[in-house]
């Protein structure tokens, strides 16, 4: 249990900081020489690399969405800038026409005033019209733009959130693992078995010194030359007549 919560740590690790790779395994392999945790690593490999791909599919689908956002908000603005450039001309030229009007000015270069008045009016009024519509245009996407990338930084930021809150909440649990570890370990010390001077002890096929067993499984066969051996132990008082 402790290995699998500290690969589950080491896989969120990694996830928060877009590593395909668990930090430094092997020695967690090497610290537990007798758990097999290949079925642990490979679950968490499997784990990590799906969710290292599910966050780069969203955030690649929303930077596309920023990107072609951007590209409008540039070729709006080329758009606005030209009519600007078009007003500021014809307002230029309106100005001039109104103080010929108003000199009495007749004709402009063979124009009748007028008539180019009339005509410089009609154009001042469309590229007005343009650029209002192209503005209101340019802002609309500019907002659009900007809730993308903040809806893409608050995804982010909220993914972070949550893996950085499950690695808290698992590495709190594996340190309650390892407190019940060293619990069971102050208070199941070792038993030395001992057989009689002119008797001897076999161990069991399967017993390991140093090794562990579970409970009701047999550890070896005590040999006595006769049928008056004592085999001395602790056991707890309650269970004595069963024993």
């Amino acid at each position: 249990q402790w290995a699998a919560l500290t690969l589950r740590e080491m896989g969120l690790r990694a996830r928060l900081d877009d590593d395909a790779q668990l930090a430094h395994p092997s020695d967690l392999i090497s610290s537990l020489p007798n758990v097999d945790i290949g079925p642990f690593l490979e679950r968490e490999h499997e784990r990590l690399t799906n969710g290292l791909q599910e966050d780069r599919v969203y955030d690649a689908a929303k930077q596309h969405e920023i990107a072609i956002a951007a590209s409008e908000l540039l070729f709006k603005r080329a758009e606005l800038q030209a009519v600007e450039k078009r007003l500021a001309r014809t307002t230029r030229q309106l100005a001039n026409a109104k103080g010929l009007k108003a000199q009495n000015v007749v004709f402009d270069n063979g124009v009748y005033t007028d008539a180019l008045l009339a005509r410089l009016q009609k154009a001042y009024q469309t590229d007005a019209k343009e650029q209002a519509r192209l503005a209101d245009e340019e802002a609309q996407i500019g907002t659009r733009l900007q809730d993308l990338r903040e809806t893409l930084a608050q995804a982010q930021q909220q993914r972070v959130d949550i893996l950085r809150r499950q690695r808290e909440e698992t590495r709190t649990k594996a340190d309650a693992v390892i407190t019940q570890l060293q619990a069971l370990k102050s208070t199941n010390t070792r038993v030395d078995l001992k057989a009689p001077a002119t008797g001897y002890f076999v161990l069991h096929e399967n017993t390991r010194v140093g090794g562990h067993v579970a409970h009701g499984d047999p550890i070896g066969r005590l040999w006595v030359p006769n049928e008056e051996g004592i085999v001395e132990g602790v056991i707890p008082a309650g269970r004595a007549e069963r024993i």
